[in-house]
């Protein structure tokens, strides 16, 4: 039983520490500039993607949500990550400086 509970602990606070990951191997998405046509013996399909947008800010230090948006209107689900800012009002943690 204390065994049990040991490993229990060190699963735990393993999974609490963070730690950063490495860089990504990719550097775009691979997106066709217009969307396929569907014909009709093609079956449907869903085009789900997940992308850490780094708070809007690209790799050339600019703020740009509008390229982001860009970059990402081909797909029809999207998780997105490190987004920042707040629903109603400004933005409370947002990059100063940034945009």
């Amino acid at each position: 039983m204390l065994l049990i509970i040991a490993i229990a602990i060190a699963l735990i606070i393993d999974g609490v520490q963070r730690a950063p990951t490495g860089a990504a191997e990719g550097t775009a998405l691979n997106v066709p500039t217009a969307p396929v046509p569907m014909s009709a013996t093609t079956r449907p399909t869903i085009r789900v993607a997940t992308f850490n947008i780094h708070g809007g800010i690209g790799s050339d230090d600019r703020k740009d949500l509008a390229r982001t948006a860009l970059q990402l209107s081909n797909f029809d689900v999207v998780g997105l990550q490190e987004v920042h800012g707040t629903l109603v009002g400004s933005p409370q943690n947002d990059v100063q400086g940034a945009g």
